[in-house]
């Protein structure tokens, strides 16, 4: 079981920055003995940031480590040709800035802003009074926008904090790489506009500490705050959305309390319908996009899909070719990619891999139109889509 990191950490300032409340009802729930256990998809984006790092440290490509396998905590992942060419994306923007000076996975300190406070940076580089931050982000799932973002503002400020007496500092380039999901995004800052927006975070910091911080639910803090399943203003907007013509009640920590079971269980009968309906909502949505007709806000795009064999009797014989006994890659039928390349020697997996897998499109997928992720171009590409997934 993993534990809760500090309740004000830079990762978190999207959650505490916009709901005050959230701080105090999450240690409600560490109180009354929950603990986050973290997930398959945060640690195997913990064992990329090590790839990251390794590559950025040793100055060697993603492709080199391939095979290899990383521990994070009791498990272990092996880098596969996704996670390599995902790393390899990030380190190549790295490199392309041509900075002599870099920070690899140095802590840094913004206790000036948020008290007590500091945090690791995946990366940062100097050059000429220009400062880039660089966070890596391995999910595929949710984008994650550079620009408004807070943490990058605290590692910002962090930078300054600790390393303004060694570098000249007037302009920052905040950028979040994501590869497998939004690309690259950036936002520039000049050196007042990122210790305003550093300021605002202190004050925002200082009002967690209110007895009366205020709960204020929303896409963003919700989305990862560990009390959102019995936080009561989050129930009342759902169900204000579900009932509609009312505001949602003013709540805060001093005068409401964590959902009981039972009634969060009440709460529920109700979102299995809703969730019924939105699934249904959304086919909808994504057959009207795929006519041609659109739907006002939303969008459809490439969705994900995993790698696989072109031709698995092709890929049998060359692994024959190479020496293999039948053994070693034919299990109940051909071993998986991930297996395989774990198996091949590296002077073979690149050009192995390449002759014989592929990666199809992904199904189409709705999104809202503020997803960074472009529009699939048109009704024949959603239906080329399908044809390759039957």
């Amino acid at each position: 079981m993993g534990e809760f990191h500090s309740p004000k950490s830079a990762s978190g300032a999207p959650k505490w920055g916009r709901c005050a409340g959230s701080i105090a009802l999450e240690q409600r729930m560490k109180d009354e003995g929950y603990e986050d256990s973290g997930s398959d998809y945060a640690d195997e984006g913990t064992a990329a940031h090590t790839l990251g790092a390794t590559c950025l440290q040793l100055r060697k490509q993603a492709m080199d480590f391939l095979g290899e396998v990383i521990p994070v905590g009791d498990k272990t992942f092996t880098v596969d040709r996704e996670m390599a060419v995902a790393v390899q994306e990030y380190v190549d923007a790295i490199w392309e800035i041509g900075a002599d000076d870099h920070l690899i996975e140095e802590r840094v300190s913004f206790d000036a802003w948020v008290p007590g406070n500091s945090g690791t940076l995946d990366h940062a580089a100097f050059k000429d009074g220009h400062v880039w931050i660089d966070d890596y982000k391995h999910g595929a799932g949710v984008p994650v926008d550079a620009v408004g973002n807070e943490q990058l503002v605290l590692y910002g400020a962090g930078v300054i904090e600790t390393y303004d007496f060694a570098y000249e500092m007037h302009t920052f380039h905040l950028r979040i790489h994501q590869p497998r999901a939004a690309g690259m995004t950036e936002w520039v800052l000049t050196r007042a506009e990122l210790l305003a927006h550093a300021d605002s975070l202190r004050e925002k910091a200082n009002r967690c500490d209110a007895p009366d911080a205020p709960l204020v639910p929303g896409s963003k803090q919700c989305q990862f705050c560990k009390a959102a399943p019995r936080c009561p203003a989050r129930v009342a907007e759902l169900l204000t959305v579900m009932v509609g013509g009312c505001e949602v009640p003013d709540l805060t920590v001093a005068d409401v309390d964590l959902l009981s079971v039972e009634q969060l269980s009440k709460v529920m009968t109700y979102f299995e319908a809703v969730d019924k309906f939105m699934k249904k909502a959304r086919n909808f949505a994504q057959a009207e996009i795929e006519a041609g007709r659109g739907f006002p806000g939303w969008k459809v795009i490439e969705g994900d899909s995993r790698r696989k064999w072109k031709d698995e009797e092709a890929a049998k014989l060359d692994f024959a070719a190479l020496g293999f006994e039948r053994k070693e890659y034919i299990k109940e039928s051909l071993i998986g990619i991930t297996d395989a390349t774990k198996l091949l020697p590296k002077v073979d997996r690149e050009n192995f891999l390449a002759t014989h897998t592929e990666k199809p499109k992904g199904a189409p997928k709705l999104v809202q139109d503020s997803h960074p992720a472009p529009a699939m171009t048109s009704v024949g590409d959603m239906l080329d889509s399908f044809d390759n997934d039957l």
